[in-house]
């Protein structure tokens, strides 16, 4: 009898094993599901707060005319500076256009909507 009591203890602990281990697997999915959830809130917060920068750098640039203090006043842009560069060269010569038109910006207001990321 005394094997079968052996077979049957090694078999209800490798049953608790398994068990324990799929509890543990199924907390750390959980886990990994909110962290994943968390991060992805972090970075469309960020992608957005770089778009409304940018989007206020090419206003700053249309209504003042100097790319770099644009920049200065809109710190989450220059991560996209690089990207962008020429892009806001386009800008500046589109103000000296207007202006030899005697076309000007006095001011600006910027509304970001975001649909989808």
């Amino acid at each position: 009898m005394k094997p079968k009591v052996i077979l049957l203890t090694a078999s209800l602990l490798l049953t608790s094993v398994i068990i324990v281990t799929k509890i543990v697997q199924a907390q750390n999915n959980q886990n990994n599901n909110v962290q994943t959830l968390a991060s992805r809130k972090k970075t469309e917060t960020e992608l957005i707060s770089i778009a409304e920068a940018t989007l206020k750098v090419e206003n700053d640039i249309l209504v003042n005319g100097n790319i770099e203090t644009a920049l200065s006043r809109n710190p989450r842009a220059l991560r996209v500076r690089e990207a962008l560069i020429k892009h806001f060269e386009r800008i500046l010569e589109r103000r000296k256009f207007l202006t030899a038109r005697k076309i000007g910006f006095r001011g600006f207001q910027t509304m970001l909507e975001v649909e989808n990321i």
